[in-house]
């Protein structure tokens, strides 16, 4: 029964060691969003329109040159997580890329062929990991506040939050790879959200119908 129970509390030892040591060494992490040619989105239902499309950073000053922290095995912060691109960049050619493979046209500028505006205020993007009896639990916030303006009037058409979560579970200590993935599961889902959006899909769709009709 002794040996047993000094096997077991040797296992969880070498656990918690190895699980703090990753933890201390900064991870990495590449975020990427392509849309599948093969598969179109609800936003395909729409006529092909050119959108001005805005991305820009407001997180926390303390949140915006990492994208998660690593948590030790006795559950203090260990390291920061990375991402290797501008997050705001990610961001914004996730949603180009969602949006031409749908027929559309994104500029990042107003010029004369704009027909509608969108903001997108990047308010969190973020990654954790918690440890529970037999998993690790990984987890993907990514949270927005979108706005979408008539560019000539300027007139608001629609504007909303849109917060987005993922979660992964996984049996080994929580790697570079795991915490790539969640976030970038996370921003998979909200692409996914905000191509489904019915009052997103009704601005563009009627900033279509006006430019048919000046």
């Amino acid at each position: 029964m002794v040996s047993t129970n000094l096997k077991l509390w040797g296992i969880s030892l070498v656990s918690i060691i190895s699980f703090t040591s990753c933890a201390f060494s900064t991870g990495h992490v590449s975020l990427s969003y392509v849309a599948d040619p093969t598969k179109k989105s609800p936003l395909f239902t729409i006529k092909p329109i050119t959108i001005v499309l805005v991305v820009d950073d407001q997180r926390p000053a303390i949140a915006t040159d990492r994208v998660g922290e690593k948590i030790t095995g006795f559950g203090t912060v260990g390291a920061k997580v990375i991402a290797n691109t501008d997050v705001s960049l990610s961001l914004y050619t996730a949603l180009k890329s969602e949006f031409e493979n749908n027929g559309h046209r994104v500029l990042q500028i107003q010029d004369d062929r704009s027909e509608i505006v969108i903001d997108v205020h990047l308010k969190k993007f973020w990654s954790e990991s918690k440890s529970r009896n037999t998993y690790i639990e990984m987890t993907g916030f990514l949270n927005v506040d979108i706005a979408i303006a008539n560019p000539r009037t300027f007139g608001m058409r629609y504007s909303k939050a849109i917060n987005t979560t993922f979660q992964e579970r996984t049996h080994e200590s929580s790697t570079d790879r795991n915490y790539e993935s969640v976030l970038n599961g996370v921003l998979t889902e909200f692409i996914r959200v905000f191509a489904r959006d019915q009052m997103i899909l009704e601005a563009l769709r009627r900033a279509r119908q006006e430019k048919e009709t000046r």
